[in-house]
């Protein structure tokens, strides 16, 4: 079957993200594109992807919403360039065209960073969220993994926050564009249940995926009470990816990377990847609409695999060697961005920017829904698509066909009728009145062949008798020809 709509191309023209001095453990680009986050125990790094510089954050001290100055701070706090993070979420309120960057700290702490567009800073003009774990809880109180729902806030509503900890507590709040978080519950799960990653459903439900034992609980995200709990996921999941559809969910497991169906909770893909030499974390992401998986290594790369057949196709190198533990991807209009990024520590870590063209007619080149007001968006399946340029196709074979056969019907009309084929010859022994013969027709017969003159009278005469003319064989043999056509081009 032809193959349309197959990108060769490669990802290319890597560009260098300079900043990190440790490992760099997640990555993650803003709504809409606009910054790029890397956090580790070296601190965090934010990015202009327009200008491809460093974002500095403010070095003010923590005050009320709405104020900068010293004179309302309750504390002060450290720079996150100096702190340890190994969690982070972006936010965007539409109404202010706000951007907001939420990082987790490993004591515990969520602070909220505003990007405050005239000064061209973040800054921490809202107070820190801190828990205080309940009585007989067990473990450190780390953040594990941030989600916010939605990820861009319509005007006049608020964004859902969760948050997971060592401690196995899950934390669930909300915030608004010109406010403080406010918490909504704080509760702690099963023993021996760590929720190494949650993640908002497409209802708003929280989802935990459990670092061990296979298990998959979804939170009611306004009571906490469990929904539904599954226990036949991968036994060891460091990192979970779930796809913006909440179907499919990508598991780093001690087999490499998995490509799961949350629904049904079987395994769909195994990706061609070379043996794990480190038991470490490592993140994967979708990219290119779903149809590629992008995931880190320990060879010094990220690895990109084709989603349907599970095959590697391309090897994205990292300059600085060693482990590649953090991935990210997002589409722009007219290219698709991929950030890896080093998890070497004490020593730089630079994140390297790879893209690829959006192809002149792939689907992918549809934006997202909501990224523009210059588009109106209209998906349509590759399988149509096929079908509707098979169609064109044999309409534009008829035409030709038709053509051909108006200037060159004699010709065709003998060959088919009289001497080669004899498809013209009736099957049934009929009465048939004399026909005269045109001359010219009598010329291109076989000298005295009367057998072939009184054929072709016959079947004249039946033509006429029944309204017809002596075009039928030759539109039967366009119409074979149209189907023969089709068949080839699917």
């Amino acid at each position: 079957m032809i193959s349309f709509f197959r990108s060769k191309e490669l990802y290319k023209e890597p560009t260098t993200l300079k900043g990190p001095e440790d490992a760099v453990t997640a990555l993650a680009f803003s709504v809409h594109g606009k910054f790029l986050a890397a956090v580790g125990p070296g601190g965090v790094n934010v990015w202009n992807m327009s200008t491809h510089q460093s974002v500095p954050f403010s070095s003010l001290p923590v005050g009320k919403f709405g104020t900068s100055s010293a004179t309302s701070a309750t504390r002060a706090t450290q720079l996150p360039e100096k702190g340890k993070f190994p969690a982070l979420a972006w936010l965007y309120f539409a109404q202010r065209s706000l951007h907001i960057l939420l990082l987790g700290t490993l004591d515990g702490q969520l602070q909220i960073w505003d990007y405050i567009d005239e000064r061209m800073t973040f800054e921490l003009n809202r107070k820190i969220v801190d828990i205080t774990l309940p009585p007989g809880s067990i473990g450190h109180k780390q953040v594990l993994s941030l989600d916010v729902y939605p990820r861009e806030v319509a005007f006049g509503s608020h964004a859902q926050i969760v948050a997971s900890y060592t401690s196995r507590s899950v934390l669930v709040g909300t915030l608004r564009a010109d406010g403080d978080f406010k918490q909504r519950y704080f509760t702690t799960l099963e023993a021996g249940f760590m929720p190494k990653t949650v993640r908002f459903d497409k209802n708003g439900n929280l989802l935990v995926f459990s670092m061990y034992g296979g298990i998959v609980t979804l939170l009611d995200v306004q009571t906490g009470y469990t929904l539904w709990r599954k226990s036949d996921a991968p036994e060891f999941m460091a990192t979970v990816t779930l796809d913006e559809d909440c179907k499919d969910f990508i598991a780093c497991t001690t087999q490499g990377f998995e490509l799961w169906d949350l629904n049904r909770m079987v395994l769909l893909k195994e990706f061609e990847q070379a043996p794990i030499s480190l038991s470490l974390p490592k993140h994967a992401c979708f990219s290119e609409w779903k149809t590629k998986v992008i995931g880190g290594t320990d060879r010094a790369c990220a690895e990109v695999y084709d989603i349907k057949s599970g095959r590697f196709e391309q090897r994205l190198k990292y300059p600085n060697g060693g482990m590649v533990q953090a991935v990210a991807a997002y589409p722009m209009q007219d290219r698709f961005l991929v950030a890896v990024a080093g998890a070497n520590g004490n020593r730089a870590s630079d994140v390297i920017l790879w893209s690829k063209n959006v192809q002149v007619g792939d689907p992918r080149t549809i934006p997202e829904p909501g990224s523009s007001d210059k588009y109106h968006t209209i998906r349509i399946k590759k399988r149509y698509i096929r079908s509707m340029t098979c169609i064109l196709c044999g309409i534009w074979i008829m035409l030709i066909q038709t053509f051909i056969i108006m200037q060159f019907s004699d010709t065709i009309r003998y060959y088919a009728c009289h001497q080669k084929l004899g498809f013209c010859s009736p099957s049934l022994s009929l009465a048939v009145p004399m026909v005269i013969i045109p001359s010219y027709t009598k010329e291109r017969l076989s000298p005295g062949s009367q057998t072939t003159a009184s054929r072709y009278q016959a079947v004249h005469a039946i033509q006429e008798h029944n309204g017809l003319d002596d075009t039928l064989p030759l539109a039967m043999i366009a119409l074979g020809t149209l189907t023969l056509s089709t068949l080839l081009v699917e």
